[in-house]
């Protein structure tokens, strides 16, 4: 059975349509474009045309694309794009059947524009696409093909927008791609329920910094930006409703997780019949009972909000009396601890738990005395129980005896990162003294006692200075000299040798602090000298020297080393001869490297050509009691 065009019409005309010549005496009828299509005016069975849209579409489906009539294209892609072409040339001419009409625009839409089967097998394939993964395709995707076709579906939602997108293709997309205006509903619908599942399961929202977590990272960026889209009022009334039933608070996580400690409160209260405390070994109990403290506070200070009181006081009518009961089991675990050690706890390395827990709690309530919040009736308790527990000069006196022990040992101030924990309590006390000293309010005769055992106590930065300077020292002490900045020194030399010449640089500008310059003088001589440590490098190598071939280096020897020594050394008789060479230098000199002056004042240099013979010199080395500058 031949196709539409295989057969002459009376009506047809165009390329490949056979056009029927008429009588000459008679004139052809004219008709209208659409009084043709009411006839037949194709002589081949509707099966066989079918057969050939059924071909187009499993192309458009397969291929994505139009049939071509191309020399690279199959012979029945070229068939059916040939066939589409006389039915597009058909229906210019009016001859194409009505019924055939609407199938075509039922099927393929577009069919009758070129570009319009191209738009169909993109349609077609994001169809595809939905059925195989349950998805849109995606913009980020990593394939290149899901990536286009998404370019494409965003292509026809902004078609739509500004009504530019042809009607047939709108009803077909409405027909075979539901939500296609708005695929990501599904997608946000499941992250809205696994963001209400998770605060289920924990307890709690999301949180980006979960780095082990990379689910819930991705859960807490999408509500961050449901709140950003709500906050810019981009966010639709219909996903602000989901989101307030499914996740109720998420606009307001802080609010939110008051609410739920505060359910959690009413929960446990009713539960045990009492309020939590914040020092129990539950840990459940004891952050409920540190937040209700909090809370406690607040109301004290008139910061509470007055609907979070009134919360409180409907589902936990006493939750502003303090717990006494804890109170006093504390206390009576404190005089426990008193009656076995027979003195104060301690929070000392080796303490025991119980006293460092102990001691711990009664620090607290020293602090609340002095700040006023310890109630008259928790001091008369205390006072019956531990006589001299706020004896404020007795503790006071304790830590000063401390330091001044470890000031005589030489150590410097304590440091609060030490590994000691009794070195880090006296760290803590030390810094309380200096908030003291700053407000005005520490006792004089404490302030000479702190002056006099540790000068510059009030500086915070002190200990790390000591640290450092102390480092220099044993630097020095390993290596006979002091640090350098040269190409050649090690990290930990570059380190200190920056250092110690920003010491110099202050003190220089007369910024460096006296008892810091009087630190440096007793311990490190020569340090305001920046090129004291090369110097004595380099005349240790004339004295190595020396003592090697017995004789002094030559400027114009045939040997590197000898004429680089001998050039240095030429340096310092000519700054000697011109009275620039300073008195350390030349006694360093004289001491190590007889003769080097020139003639006449120690051993004769030889020529480079005369053999070198050993004239029993001193070997250089440590410098004795006579102040000179030490090299190892």
């Amino acid at each position: 059975m031949s196709d539409d065009s295989s057969t002459p019409t009376r009506f047809a005309s165009g390329p490949g349509v056979a056009l029927a010549r008429p009588h000459a005496h008679r004139t052809p009828p004219v008709r209208s474009r659409r009084s043709l299509r009411h006839g037949t005016a194709l002589h081949d069975g509707d099966l066989d045309w079918q057969s050939r849209v059924a071909a187009l579409r499993e192309h458009l489906a397969a291929t994505g694309r139009p049939p071509r009539d191309a020399a690279g294209a199959s012979d029945a892609e070229r068939a059916t794009a040939r066939w589409l072409k006389r039915q597009r040339e058909l229906d210019r001419a009016g001859a194409l059947a009505d019924r055939r009409l609407r199938h075509l625009d039922q099927t393929v839409p577009g069919w009758r524009d070129p570009r319009g089967t191209d738009w169909h097998g993109r349609a077609v394939a994001v169809g595809l696409h939905l059925a195989e993964t349950g998805r849109y395709p995606a913009p980020a995707a990593r394939d290149a093909e899901e990536r286009r076709l998404a370019t494409w579906l965003r292509t026809q939602r902004r078609a739509e927008a500004s009504g530019r997108l042809a009607a047939d293709r709108l009803a077909w997309l409405e027909l075979n791609l539901p939500s296609w205006r708005r695929p990501s509903d599904e997608s946000w619908d499941d992250t809205a329920a696994a963001v209400s599942s998770f605060i289920a399961d924990t307890g709690r929202f999301p949180r980006e910094t979960a780095h082990d977590d990379p689910a819930e990272r991705r859960l807490a960026g999408w509500l961050r930006r449901q709140r950003e889209a709500a906050h810019d009022d981009r966010l639709d009334d219909e996903r602000r409703r989901a989101l307030d039933d499914a996740v109720p608070g998420w606009l307001d996580p802080a609010a939110a997780r008051w609410t739920r400690t505060a359910r959690r409160l009413a929960g446990w209260a009713a539960a045990n019949g009492r309020l939590p405390a914040k020092h129990a070994a539950d840990p459940v109990e004891r952050g409920l009972g540190d937040w209700l403290a909090g809370q406690r506070r607040l109301a004290a200070a008139g910061s509470l909000d007055e609907s979070r009181a009134l919360r409180l006081d409907r589902s936990v009518p006493n939750w502003r009396d303090r717990p006494d009961a804890a109170w006093l089991a504390r206390l009576d675990e404190l005089v426990a601890v008193i009656a076995q050690a027979g003195r104060l706890p301690a929070r000392t390395g080796d303490a025991a738990d119980a006293e460092r827990r102990a001691a711990a709690w009664l620090a607290e309530q020293r602090t609340a005395a002095r700040a006023g919040r310890l109630s008259p009736a928790r001091r008369t308790h205390l006072d019956g129980a531990v006589i001299g527990w706020f004896d404020d000069d007795r503790e006071w006196r304790a830590q000063a005896d401390r330091l001044a022990r470890r000031t005589a040992l030489g150590a410097g101030a304590p440091a609060s990162r030490a590994d000691d924990p009794e070195e880090r309590s006296l760290a803590r006390w030390l810094q309380r003294q200096r908030g003291l000293a700053d407000a005005g309010t520490l006792d004089e005769a404490r302030e000479r006692w702190l002056d006099r055992q540790l000068p510059g106590w009030r500086d915070h930065r002190l200990n790390a200075w000591e640290h450092t300077a102390a480092r220099v020292v044993a630097f020095r002490s390993e290596h006979g000299r002091l640090p350098a900045r040269g190409d050649e020194a090690s990290a930990l030399e570059l380190e200190l040798g920056v250092w110690l010449n920003n010491q110099r640089s202050a003190h220089r500008r007369g910024a460096l602090a006296a008892e810091r310059t009087q630190w440096l003088d007793g311990r490190l001589a020569g340090w305001r000298d920046p090129r004291l440590a090369s110097w004595l490098r380099r005349a240790q190598e004339v004295a190595e020297y020396l003592a090697e071939c017995g004789r002094l280096p030559y400027e114009r020897s045939t040997a590197a080393r000898s004429r680089r020594l001998g050039t240095w050394l030429q340096t310092q008789r000519r700054a000697h001869r011109e009275g620039v060479l300073d008195a350390v230098r030349i006694a360093w000199l004289d001491a190590n490297t007889p003769g080097w002056a020139g003639a006449g004042t120690g051993p004769r240099p030889l020529p480079p050509t005369e053999p070198a013979t050993p004239q029993g010199l001193p070997s250089a080395g440590l410098a004795g009691d006579d102040g000179l500058p030490r090299i190892a």
